[in-house]
């Protein structure tokens, strides 16, 4: 049996068995990952930016529709997490009160390059 205990409320503890343990684990929800979730990405870009504006004591920079187009379009193989870096990235190395495409990183601006080559239609002979 495992004993499980919630650092948040210790009052509430529980007793699983292994099978219990496993189903429980096995039957947990997952969020998709946030390349398929592209309508949450201005909502977490908004919520990093007042969060970490905040613990660096900045001003909380304006995101201009155009990086708003790219993040939101953007794969994010990182996730949440590397979405989270990126605006710590952009506060830390720049001092802008408006986010700009040159203020974001390269790799993701190569990347929104990249896929837009591949998505502009060949010219009409």
């Amino acid at each position: 049996m495992f004993q499980c205990v919630t650092l948040v409320r210790p009052q509430f503890t529980a007793q699983f068995t292994v099978q219990q343990f496993t189903h429980v684990f096995f039957f947990a929800d997952t969020p998709p990952p946030l390349r398929e979730r592209k309508e949450d990405v201005p909502l977490l870009i908004q919520h990093f930016l007042e969060k970490l504006s905040r613990k660096m004591k900045k001003s909380l920079p304006v995101v201009s529709p155009e990086v708003m187009d790219i993040l939101t379009e953007y794969a994010w193989s990182g996730n949440v997490r590397e979405l989270e870096h990126s605006m710590e990235r952009i506060l830390i190395l720049e001092d802008a009160d408006v986010v700009r495409v040159r203020n974001l990183p390269s790799s993701i601006t190569q990347r929104q390059g990249e896929l837009q080559m591949f998505s502009e239609e060949p010219p009409a002979p």
